[in-house]
C-alpha cells in the first residue's frame, strides 16, 4: 500500500497503525499509475522544451556570424571615414596655409608701400627742414 499523505510505501501492519490513520492509501498499482502519468506528463514537456532549445542553440552560429560581419562592416566604414576626414583635414590645413602666405604677402605689401611713403614724407620733411635752416642763416 502507497500512503499518499506520507509519500511512503506502507505495510498492511504499519497501516493499522496510529501513524497512518486518516491518511490518503492507495494500491501500489494505482499509485504507480498516477505517478507514470504525471512524469510521463513531464517528458513530454521536457522533450518540447529541447526541441525548443536544440532550435534556439541552432540559431546561434549564423547570428553569431552576422553580428561578427557586421562588426568587420562597421570597422571598415569607420576606416574609411577617419580616411576621408584626414584627407579633408589635410586640404584644409593646405588650404589655410596657403590663405595665410597670400594674406601675410598682403601685408607685406601694404606694410611695404606704406614704409616707401613714410620714406619719403621723411625724406620730404629732411629736405623742407633743411631749407627752413637754410632760410633762416640767409636772413
Amino acid at each position: 500500500v502507497y500512503c499518499e499523505s506520507c509519500e511512503k510505501l506502507v505495510c498492511v501492519k504499519c497501516l493499522s497503525q496510529q501513524r497512518h490513520r486518516g491518511h490518503a492509501c492507495v494500491l501500489v498499482a494505482d499509485a504507480f499509475e498516477s505517478q507514470r502519468s504525471i512524469v510521463e506528463g513531464e517528458v513530454r514537456m521536457l522533450k518540447s522544451r529541447l526541441v525548443e532549445t536544440n532550435e534556439a542553440v541552432l540559431r546561434f552560429p549564423p547570428r553569431l556570424k552576422e553580428i561578427s560581419d557586421q562588426r568587420a562592416e562597421l570597422e571598415d566604414q569607420i576606416r574609411e571615414t577617419i580616411r576621408e576626414l584626414h584627407a579633408d583635414l589635410e586640404l584644409s590645413r593646405v588650404e589655410f596655409l596657403a590663405q595665410l602666405r597670400q594674406l601675410a604677402q598682403q601685408k607685406l605689401r601694404t606694410l611695404g608701400a606704406q614704409r616707401r611713403d613714410a620714406e619719403a614724407v621723411r625724406a620730404s620733411l629732411e629736405r623742407a627742414l633743411v631749407f627752413a635752416n637754410q632760410y633762416l642763416r640767409a636772413g
